[in-house]
C-alpha cells in the first residue's frame, strides 16, 4: 500500500488534495481487489512531539504485524505519510492545535469515504485524541473493529528497559513509600 500511496502523493502540497489522493486510491485498490480493507490506528502525536518517532515506528511495526495476519490489504498513517510529504505540506507550519485539526478531518474523510471496512486500535489508542476520535467514527459507521493487546517493543526501546533507566522511576520517594 505504500507505493500506491507514495507515487500518487509525490506533488502534493496540502492536505486537502492528499485527503482526495489517498481517497482516490483506496476506491482503485478496492475496486480492483474486491475485498475488505484495513486501517491501522493509533497513537502517534498524543504523548508529546519527542516521542513522535517512536510512535511512528511503533505504528508501522503494528501495521506490518496486522499485515502478515489479515487475507486483505492494511494501511495505516505510516504508509501515508513520509517525511517528504510532511515537508511539503502547507499545513505543517501551523501551530499544532490547528495542524491536528486537519490530520483528525484527514482521517474522517477517509474513513467517511466507504472505502474501510475494518479498522485496527493498538495499545494505548485510548490515550490518543486522533484515535479516540477514528474510534468514535468507525462504531458510528458500523465498521469491523479489533483491538490489538500484544504490545510491541521496537528496536532501541529495549534499552529502556535497562537497569540503569529503570532506577530512575525506583529511586524515587514515593516509590520507597510504596513499598
Amino acid at each position: 500500500m505504500k507505493q500506491h500511496f507514495t507515487d500518487v502523493l509525490a506533488d502534493v502540497g496540502t492536505m486537502a488534495l492528499a485527503r482526495d489522493r489517498v481517497i482516490e486510491t483506496l476506491a482503485k485498490v478496492k475496486a480492483d481487489t474486491h475485498e475488505y480493507l484495513g486501517f491501522v490506528s493509533g497513537i502517534v502525536s498524543s504523548d508529546g512531539d519527542e516521542y513522535v518517532e517512536r510512535n511512528i515506528r511503533r505504528l508501522a511495526a503494528y501495521t506490518e504485524r496486522i499485515r502478515s495476519e489479515q487475507p486483505f490489504r492494511i494501511f495505516s498513517a505510516t504508509d501515508v505519510f513520509s517525511p517528504e510529504l510532511f515537508a511539503r505540506l502547507t499545513e505543517m507550519k501551523l501551530d499544532r492545535e490547528e495542524r491536528e485539526a486537519h490530520f483528525f478531518d484527514f482521517w474522517s474523510a477517509v474513513l467517511h469515504s466507504g472505502h474501510v471496512t475494518h479498522v485496527f486500535f493498538t495499545p494505548r489508542w485510548e490515550q490518543s485524541a486522533g484515535a479516540s476520535d477514528e474510534h468514535k467514527t468507525a462504531k458510528q459507521l458500523g465498521l469491523t473493529i479489533t483491538y490489538v493487546d500484544q504490545v510491541i517493543v521496537t528496536a532501541g526501546e529495549t534499552a529502556l528497559l535497562s537497569e540503569p533507566a529503570l532506577a530512575k522511576d525506583w529511586n524515587r520517594p514515593e516509590e520507597d513509600a510504596a513499598w
